[in-house]
């Protein structure tokens, strides 16, 4: 209990390292009892465990002798050891070493009346009146007697509402005016439906906070639409309802803004004007193509550690009571020890080939820290705090994963929620929605200028004309719109999420109005 390590033994046992503890009593005679258990490695979770164990005073409880697999256990004193001793000391507290009422042998049944003496009404009537202090006269009500008066039920029915008698009969108080019935959207309205060019300048300011301020999203339709983008990138609707809201891959942008710098370009980030496929990036594609396999590495992991746990899709949640936010998360988790969470997974294409380990002790941009925490003044920091915000959970895993040899190298985090700086960022990304977003999403003034006359310029002074939403020059599969007047003409396949030439004639989303 005194090794140098002391801290480090009580964090195996609450990030859960430590799995079940065995005990033996060895023999009734014997004075001592012998606990054992495995604890994953904290750094190489794919490790054999280790496997400490103890000799305790059954009386009193004092360590008689202990020893562990590991290298430090040799000397009876390595921080696995201690993490057992934390473990069952953290048990005893929570009262788990008591015996359950149904362990005991018909416990239940040990003690009842054998003879039951019948009685009348009359004799137990002074038992079961209770506060009664006036008789009541009965009635015998007959098909054909008399309702009483619409007062009576009324009174009735607020006394004693569940009456079976209120199952045949309507209270008149009941008896209401039919009310036009009003259609509920499945999802929320898009924001980029809001635009008004009519708006008289003078009335914008006043305009703006209405929409701010009378703008929902019911929780009926944040649960549709996530149920409806859990493909996220492949679902359209995916990428209609990000446009106009701050999501958790621009709340770092809005958090660290300073007050005098420009807000077009992120304002256009928001609302949808710029957007880039990255697809094609030797990096994202990397990661894109092992986050399956980083999330099954995960599962198979925590399922080996948590009771009943499982792991699911997220789409896209749109926050209730901040209806201009919205987060969608790689994964959600659930279990029966820790509760719901989620899951940030990261698969870093510039160390792939490194241990975690490794790329955490030489590249000083990595994300995480020589002892492997997540930094708190990094972006991914700040985007799985958004998330967990809107999604209303406790604690975030964040996943790195690398295809190093002979083995990839896996590292869980786990981020507790931060409430003071989440309460922050809140505040600050709804007063960037306020002052900038909300005047766009309805006069527009920002939008690209049609794509036909914008052009880029590379390194060596050369112009190029550019295409499609994301104003990027000409790459891969293209389409065509069918408008002679479309302002874009060709469009990439994966910004307008097809994956074949349609059939017939195509036209864009803007031309389809």
């Amino acid at each position: 209990m005194k090794a140098y390590k002391s801290l480090e033994a009580y964090n195996y046992v609450i990030s859960e390292h430590v799995q079940v503890v065995l005990s033996h009593p060895i023999s009734d005679d014997c004075p001592f009892m012998a606990l054992k258990t495995k604890v994953t490695p904290s750094q190489r979770a794919r490790d054999k465990p280790h496997q400490p164990w103890v000799y305790l005073d059954k009386r009193t409880g004092t360590v008689y002798c202990a020893h562990c697999t590991c290298m430090a256990g040799l000397g009876e004193v390595c921080s696995h050891v201690a993490a057992l001793l934390f473990k069952v000391e953290i048990g005893v507290k929570m009262g788990l070493n008591q015996t359950s009422s149904t362990s005991k042998a018909c416990q239940w049944n040990s003690t009842f009346r054998k003879e039951v003496t019948p009685t009348t009404i009359t004799d137990i009537f002074e038992h079961i009146k209770g506060r009664r202090v006036k008789d009541v006269c009965s009635v015998q009500a007959t098909g054909s007697a008399p309702m009483p008066p619409p007062e009576v039920i009324d009174d009735l029915y607020s006394l004693i509402p569940n009456a079976a008698f209120f199952t045949s009969v309507t209270t008149p108080s009941q008896i209401q005016e039919p009310q036009p019935v009003t259609k509920t959207d499945k999802f929320p309205k898009l924001l980029t439906t809001f635009q008004d060019n009519d708006t008289d300048p003078n009335d914008l300011d006043l305009k703006c906070k209405f929409l701010f301020e009378t703008y929902s999203c019911s929780s009926y339709q944040s649960a549709n639409l996530e149920v409806a983008t859990r493909n996220q990138s492949v679902s359209p609707l995916w990428f209609q309802h990000r446009m106009g809201r701050v999501t958790a891959s621009k709340a770092h942008d809005v958090l660290t803004r300073q007050a005098t710098t420009p807000s077009a370009n992120l304002v256009k980030r928001i609302v949808g004007y710029t957007s880039y496929d990255l697809s094609k990036k030797v990096a994202v594609k990397w990661g894109i193509d092992h986050e399956e396999e980083c999330r099954q590495s995960y599962a198979r992991h925590q399922t080996q550690q948590h009771l009943d746990f499982s792991c699911t899709q997220s789409g896209f949640h749109v926050s209730s009571e901040n209806p201009f936010l919205g987060a969608s998360p790689d994964v959600i988790t659930n279990c029966q020890c820790c509760g719901r969470g989620i899951v940030k997974i990261k698969c870093p294409y510039k160390h792939k080939d490194n241990t975690i380990e490794h790329a955490a002790a030489i590249d000083s941009t990595f994300c995480l820290d020589k002892n492997l925490n997540l930094k708190t003044n990094h972006r991914y920091y700040t985007q799985i705090q958004f998330q967990m915000y809107i999604l209303k959970v406790t604690y975030c895993d964040f996943v790195v994963y690398t295809k190093c040899k002979p083995l990839p190298s896996l590292v869980i985090i786990r981020v507790p929620i931060d409430i003071n700086f989440c309460n922050s960022m809140i505040v600050k990304c709804n007063r960037f929605i306020q002052d900038y977003v909300v005047k766009e999403l309805i006069t527009r003034d920002l939008e690209n200028q049609p794509a036909t006359t914008s052009s880029t310029q590379d390194d060596n002074n050369n112009v190029t004309e550019t295409w499609c939403l994301c104003s990027e020059p000409e790459y891969g599969r293209m389409i065509k719109c069918d408008n002679l007047d479309c302002p874009y003409q060709w469009f990439h396949y994966k910004c307008v999420n097809i994956r074949r030439k349609p059939r017939g004639k195509w036209y864009c989303l803007n031309c389809e109005k």
